[in-house]
């Protein structure tokens, strides 16, 4: 893990310098403060829950910003090495917990166009109002980065936020449902149009453990949506369709084509539960 956080803070490095630019040299002591950001609960919703984050900015200012998302089961205290090193190469940098996890509220949605997209908007408006952050015109520099659950997050984010610059995305998904629940050979029963899927049991269970740790909820921090279909999956049933349209309302594949910004991909070439081939699954919803 240590070592897949440094590659991917190596490389965004990189990337930053060629696609939005050298940050100015930084002269004196650079600064951070931690906050709460009051995000709807969901779309259209008249709840509110709190995400927590750490805005990190460097002496020199104006400067492009950076968006930095965690991995499942982390919280933006894992990024701060990486948020660390950026502030020290002239970036502002914002790091926060995903809702569900952490301090903050809400309930894991996967990565949902529903919650964890529209909260990473939030962090770019963020961003946005923030002096400190360069701007071409009206619209700030900000790119994105994460790995596995942050990488889909970044993915999302960039295809959905014109005003993100450039994202960089590291072992992660591209359609959910392929990925836990990949078509098979035949088709169910009843549905010949309908193929048969074979449920990453072992790998979703860690995925679902870790969202459950420490609580004395059975569904953890889960939404209940998720939560009931692990239940029906885990216990052998397959997927219905409502399944696979809660899966594809976290996966990359169905707004990558909104994508604009320049992106770099790093995929694990032995990686078991996301490998080379979750990079080229088009936006088929199969």
């Amino acid at each position: 893990m240590r070592r897949l956080r440094s590659a991917i803070a190596v490389s965004l490095v990189v990337g930053l310098l060629v696609l939005l630019g050298s940050a100015p040299a930084s002269a004196a002591t650079p600064s951070s403060r931690s906050f709460l950001v009051t995000v709807p609960e969901s779309p259209g919703s008249g709840s509110s829950i709190r995400l927590d984050a750490t805005l990190y900015t460097p002496a020199a200012t104006p400067a492009p910003a950076v968006l930095l998302a965690h991995g499942f089961g982390q919280t933006k205290a894992d990024l701060d090495p990486e948020a660390r090193r950026l502030q020290g190469e002239g970036y502002v940098v914002l790091a926060y917990t995903a809702r569900g996890f952490g301090a903050s509220g809400g309930r894991i949605g996967l990565d949902s166009l529903d919650g964890e997209v529209p909260d990473a908007r939030a962090m770019v408006d963020v961003l946005a109002a923030d002096r400190a952050v360069e701007r071409r015109g009206s619209d700030p520099v900000v790119g994105v980065v994460g790995g596995s659950y942050g990488g889909a997050l970044a993915l999302m984010l960039g295809a959905t936020d014109p005003r993100i610059d450039t994202v960089v995305a590291a072992i992660t998904w591209n359609d959910l449902a392929s990925a836990l629940a990949p078509p098979s050979a035949g088709t169910v029963s009843g549905g010949a149009s309908s193929p048969l899927r074979d449920f990453k049991v072992g790998w979703s269970a860690r995925l679902f453990g870790a969202g459950i740790t420490g609580s004395a909820n059975a569904c953890g921090r889960f939404t209940t949506a998720f939560c009931d279909l692990y239940r029906r999956l885990v216990t052998g049933g397959s997927p219905t369709a409502a399944d696979l349209a809660l899966l594809q309302r976290s996966s990359p594949s169905t707004v990558l084509s909104g994508m604009r910004a320049p992106t770099l991909l790093l995929q694990g070439v032995q990686d078991r539960l996301f490998g080379l081939d979750r990079l080229f699954l088009g936006t088929s919803k199969g």
